[in-house]
């Protein structure tokens, strides 16, 4: 229920089918509540630099201290409050690195002209409680937010689509950051993979290379069951109100960040091979022809352990 006005896919998602038959689908990522047959999305198939590590990456030690993120913004509908109000996944980090100030020298609440009820000026603070950080004096919050953060939108999406980039309204709320090529991306020392219309084509490059992934996603995908979280990425809220905590930890705990990046990588490159991905495939087609076929209970490798015995 938290979620509801914070996730775009449970705010208007922008592609959606649906069917009253019973039929198979299969799909790249579901939702938790759905019954989709996972494979690997296509895109990780893809050759694109965009999506794979195709040049040699820098180790550790010689990358940058920050928690690095580009993407363009999801398209929402404009006449949604949600929208003028920040309340979208891929909204919310940039959010957080850049439209804090304000929330810092006034406390104070808007309502906005489209809106049945008072709103912030751009988003509540963390407990202080929950999340006791030694830089949460008001003082010094932003500037040491300013220190490892760098997130942009590298286009702002309108919807209805327009010809040029940017978007009247959401630019008044967000700058957009120049385009970081993917290799480049990876001379960040961490990287927040969050989701966008779907789940993040990026993210098995991510695990594969020599950089933190901080994860937050609503979406499921074939890989799930293979990794753990806090050993091969670390995982946040959608809410991403536990974001400063992870990275005031890490800050402080470099040697524990580089040991899950290096034990991620180092797992990726024994199960999130494309051979994987074939097996996985394969393996897959096999039982859903046995299941699908009407002699399901006679299907299988039942005969040849008999034959051993």
């Amino acid at each position: 229920m938290h979620l509801r006005n914070l996730h775009g896919t449970f705010v208007e998602p922008i592609s959606q089918s649906t069917t009253t038959k019973l039929v198979p689908m299969f799909s790249g990522s579901k939702l938790l509540s759905n019954n989709d047959i996972l494979l690997p999305a296509v895109i990780y198939w893809d050759k694109d630099e965009r999506f794979k590590i195709n040049r040699p990456q820098l180790p550790w030690t010689k990358r940058r201290n920050e928690v690095l993120w580009r993407a363009p913004s999801p398209p929402v509908d404009a006449q949604r409050v949600e929208v003028e109000m920040s309340l979208d996944d891929r909204h919310g980090v940039t959010t957080d690195a850049y439209a804090l100030k304000g929330e810092e020298q006034s406390r104070t609440w808007t309502t906005h002209a489209n809106a049945e009820c008072r709103l912030p000026h751009n988003f509540p603070l963390p407990n202080q409680v929950l999340y006791p950080l030694h830089s949460f004096a008001l003082s010094v919050l932003l500037d040491w937010i300013r220190s490892w953060s760098n997130a942009a939108f590298v286009r702002l999406v309108c919807f209805p689509e327009t010809k040029e980039y940017g978007c009247n309204y959401t630019g008044a709320w967000y700058r957009q950051g120049v385009q970081t090529p993917l290799h480049r991306m990876f001379n960040a020392k961490c990287l927040s993979d969050v989701d966008g219309n779907s789940f993040s084509g990026r993210y098995r490059a991510f695990l594969q290379s020599n950089s933190l992934p901080i994860k937050a996603t609503v979406y499921n995908e074939w890989h799930d069951d293979r990794l753990v979280p806090w050993k091969h990425f670390v995982p946040m809220d959608n809410t991403f109100i536990d974001l400063w905590a992870i990275l005031e930890y890490f800050i402080s705990h470099e040697d524990v960040a580089e040991r899950i990046v290096v034990e991620g990588r180092s797992w990726a490159e024994r199960v999130l091979r494309e051979e994987d991905m074939l097996a996985y495939v394969y393996r897959l087609m096999l039982e859903y022809a046995r299941v699908s076929s009407d002699l399901r209970e006679e299907t299988g490798w039942i005969e040849d352990g008999l034959r051993a015995t």
